[in-house]
């Protein structure tokens, strides 16, 4: 199986179950760990995300600049799967909800939470 083939197969399998699953991020994690991602990606990929991303962005409606660069991999009906590649650039420390998953595809991740 290939990198894309998973990310369609979970976001399939997230579409099936969303309807009668109440707790997106269990249902996503749940999914994201039937595959190994990590071992499936492979730098060389890149311009085959980046067409798929040029395929999707216009569906979504937005564009991505929250890091070196973004892709929009899968939409589904009210989600998507979108992968951040950071390089250079640092985030900025922002307020905003998130609901789902996230992991971790190659390199380190280092995240801080502050309350004020």
């Amino acid at each position: 199986m290939t990198f894309l083939e998973a990310i369609d197969e979970i976001g399939r399998s997230i579409e099936d179950n969303l309807h009668g699953q109440h707790d997106f991020s269990t249902l996503v994690s749940a999914e994201l760990k039937k595959h190994s991602l990590p071992t499936l990606f492979q730098e060389k990929l890149l311009p085959e995300l980046r067409e798929r991303h040029g395929n999707m962005e216009p569906l979504k409606g937005r564009s991505c600049n929250f890091s070196d660069e973004c892709f929009i991999l899968f939409i589904g009906n009210g989600f998507s799967i979108e992968m951040y590649h950071w390089d250079y650039r640092d985030t900025a420390i922002h307020d905003h909800d998130f609901q789902g998953a996230f992991q971790c595809l190659k390199g380190l991740n280092h995240q801080l939470q502050f309350e004020y």
